[in-house]
């Protein structure tokens, strides 16, 4: 380990560009007493964490990140950030500036005083620090570096996309597995969450395979198998606990799901 704990691989000292200038790139290593405090940040910093966890601090909120994290502390301003005295971060970073860099960070949705994604980058930002590293003409290796970086932030966005279909179809399987003993209808559901039905059914299909309708049966079907089975509830009440219409549509269901009538079911103590 470096013992100033940090490989600068990349510092600008001569080239500058009007739309984005890129002034430093490098890798930090585990120190436990690394931190940096700018007041309003004249750079834009993007650091990848590899390993280890640290923090951010802008206002009064103050985030934890660790591996796999992304964050980005867009230029203007204030921020604190820093390594886990007890678990020290190890990052690879670049820093730079200009009005492209908030036209991107507009653009794809990244503008906030502090973006953190968990996204899979790290293979981006060591490519943007071998272009940085090249040999060629500065001009060149310039225009190469911001194809790079359009690059870094569409994988980004792409991240945040993805994330944000994940949460939100966890969050409808969520209020799917909340409502097992309840009748539901999906109107109902999508409204509570904010989605409407057409994109609320669509989002946990991509998430999961499946409708929440067919997911929220399912899960209907397989209380309903263990309540045959381990308790002494009617049939008729069985289908009432679980929000059936009736007694015969949970049984035309059941036993279009199972292969049994439900007495059936029962008598041969549940079947796999």
């Amino acid at each position: 380990m470096p013992l100033t704990h940090e490989d600068i691989r990349f510092m600008n000292t001569q080239y500058r560009d009007d739309a984005v200038t890129f002034l430093l790139a490098g890798v930090t290593y585990p120190s436990p007493g690394y931190t940096i405090a700018r007041a309003c940040s004249e750079c834009c910093v993007m650091e990848y964490i590899r390993s280890g966890r640290g923090y951010i601090v802008e206002g009064d909120h103050r985030y934890a990140v660790g591996p796999g994290d992304f964050y980005m502390l867009p230029q203007g301003y204030p921020h604190t950030y820093g390594a886990d005295p007890r678990e020290p971060y190890e990052k690879i970073w670049v820093n730079a500036c200009g009005p492209l860099l908030a036209y991107l960070q507009k653009a794809y949705g990244l503008d906030r005083p502090v973006e953190i994604l968990h996204a899979p980058v790290e293979r981006r930002m060591e490519h943007l620090h071998r272009v940085l590293q090249s040999d060629q003409p500065a001009g060149r290796r310039h225009e190469w570096a911001v194809l790079a970086l359009h690059a870094l932030f569409l994988e980004l966005s792409r991240s945040r996309r993805a994330y944000r279909t994940t949460s939100a179809a966890e969050a409808i399987r969520q209020a799917l597995d909340e409502r097992l003993y309840q009748r539901v209808r999906l109107d109902d559901l999508a409204a509570s969450l904010y989605l409407s039905r057409t994109h609320m059914i669509r989002l946990f299909r991509q998430a999961y395979q499946i409708t929440p309708y067919q997911y929220l049966l399912k899960g209907k079907l397989h209380l309903a198998r263990s309540l045959l089975v381990d308790t002494r509830l009617s049939i008729r009440e069985i289908s009432s606990q679980l929000a059936f219409t009736d007694e015969s549509y949970f049984s035309k269901v059941f036993k279009s799901e199972t292969g049994y009538a439900p007495a059936e079911y029962r008598r041969l103590g549940g079947p796999v």
